[in-house]
């Protein structure tokens, strides 16, 4: 089990398409525990063995700092949701409550969902564990910060993947642009913003900072040309 970047280059993605196995669906878990002591692969995996299983079920499992974990081989299919596991992805993300989910964990979740869909051509539907069973999980509105329509497609509300982010804008996108431009200022030794998923005037600035010293249209908004040029962030070490 190793940790992957979330973000990576081109030439090194986040996600590899199994050679052996056809995939159409995504299934979103929760781990059940908000207890920081249980947000650990090896710890998820122990419980799984401790049910039977050769191994653990998932395919990745998300921490509470974000860093996304490689679980099962993606060649063989997840023990996740019973009599839904074929053709199968499954991803769970550390917690219980709604509270417990944290903002770098579901930005974490959007990019690596985006990153699968992206390698099957927007042919894949991401779902909940609770649409094919009795239970909550993933406890958190997946719907909503993944932008699914209502057959699972990713970027359900059919907005361009090139709109600028502008000043207004909220969410995990607008959080990982932060988290984007403080690695810029913090390497060019200036002062920092704050991450708050909220794209206000300090966001804004830090925007114009970069485009001008990159010698980019100075707009102030993060249209397609300004994210080619922001860094690539990760959320663990390889």
């Amino acid at each position: 089990m190793a940790l992957i970047t979330n973000t990576p280059p081109p030439h090194i993605p986040l996600f590899r398409k199994p050679e052996t196995r056809e995939i159409e669906t995504v299934f979103l878990h929760c781990s059940a525990s908000g207890r920081p002591e249980h947000a650990r692969i090896d710890v998820i995996e122990n419980w799984h063995r401790q049910r039977g299983f050769d191994e653990i079920g998932y395919h990745y499992f998300i921490d509470f700092d974000g860093e996304i974990w490689h679980g099962r081989d993606l060649e063989k299919i997840p023990a996740a949701q019973k009599g839904h596991n074929t053709g199968s992805i499954a991803i769970c993300l550390a917690g219980l409550r709604q509270g417990d989910f944290r903002l770098i964990q579901l930005d974490a979740l959007l990019h690596l969902c985006h990153e699968i869909d992206w390698a099957y051509g927007g042919n894949i539907t991401f779902h909940g564990h609770n649409e094919v069973s009795d239970k909550a999980c993933p406890v958190f509105d997946y719907r909503h910060y993944l932008k699914l329509d209502d057959a699972g497609h990713l970027n359900g509300n059919r907005e361009p993947v090139t709109k600028p982010m502008q000043v207004f804008d909220q969410g995990v996108d607008v959080v990982h642009l932060q988290r984007q431009l403080n690695k810029w200022l913090s390497e060019n030794e200036r002062r920092m913003i704050p991450i708050d998923g909220a794209f206000g005037n300090m966001t804004a600035q830090a925007v114009v900072e970069f485009q001008r010293e990159n010698d980019l249209p100075i707009t102030g908004m993060v249209d397609s040309i300004t994210k080619l040029q922001l860094p690539f962030i990760t959320y663990g070490r390889i």
